[in-house]
Parts: C-alpha cells; structure tokens; sequence
C-alpha cells in the first residue's frame, strides 16, 4: 500500500512538472509592446514538434465529435454536386459602387506643414519638411 501511494505521488508530481513546463514554453515575453500584454501564450511558441502535435488531438477531437453528431456539419463536408457546378455562368460581371461614397479628408487637412519641423521629421505622405530657409 505504501509503494502504491509512492508511485502515485511520483506520477502526479511527473505530470504537474510536465504541464509546468508545457505552460513555460507556451510562454512569450516581450516587454516593447505598449497595446497588448507583455505575456502572451500561444502554440506558435512551442519548440517541441511532439508537444505542438500533442495540442492538435483536442481540435480535432472537437470537428471528429462535430462531424459524428450533427448533421449539419456532415452536410459541411459532403463533396458538391458537379451538375449544379457546371450549370453556373462562366463569367459574372459585378458592378462597382457609383453612389452614396463617404465624403474623402482633403490633403490639406491630413498633413499641414508647419515652419517648425526639423529636416529628419516626414509626414503620413512621407513629405520631409525643414525650418532652415534658404538665401
């Protein structure tokens, strides 16, 4: 009995350290973002190819059930019946808009130049604006 519950410490504690080190290299620190957190986690961040192999069994567990138990997802994958394929045109000529356009945002409101840029500054029309006058 006192083997039984060493061994199962012993696996519990293999398990939460492998699970540790899975979080560990899901992990990504990056400090010079300042509109989303410096942590992100994301499978793209694993180095090992047997781990990331390992995160894809419950996605496709989920589509397998899916497929399995709703008919409408079997539908989803059916092979398309060439016949409705064929009785289509071969060419659509779509339209483009004429009216009821948003009104644009004229130049001289996007970029104003002010007398006080130094030379190594630019614009949004990458336009270099300098104070220095010229005699």
């Amino acid at each position: 009995m006192k083997l039984f519950k060493l061994a199962i410490t012993f696996f519990v504690a293999i398990l939460i350290l492998t699970i540790l080190v899975i979080i560990y290299d899901l992990a990504y620190y990056d400090p010079s973002y300042i509109n989303r957190s410096q942590i992100t986690f994301n499978v793209n961040n694993l180095n090992s190819k047997k781990v990331k192999k390992l995160f894809k069994y419950p996605e496709k567990f989920i589509y397998y059930l899916g497929y399995k138990f709703s008919k409408k997802q079997r539908e989803f994958w059916r092979p398309e019946d060439l016949s409705v394929r064929e009785k289509l045109p071969k060419i659509i000529k779509i339209s483009g808009k004429k009216d009821n356009f948003l009104p644009g945002t004229e130049i001289e409101k996007i970029e104003k130049n002010f007398s006080n840029w130094p030379r190594s500054h630019g614009g949004f029309t990458s336009t270099r604006f300098s104070s220095l006058k010229k005699n």
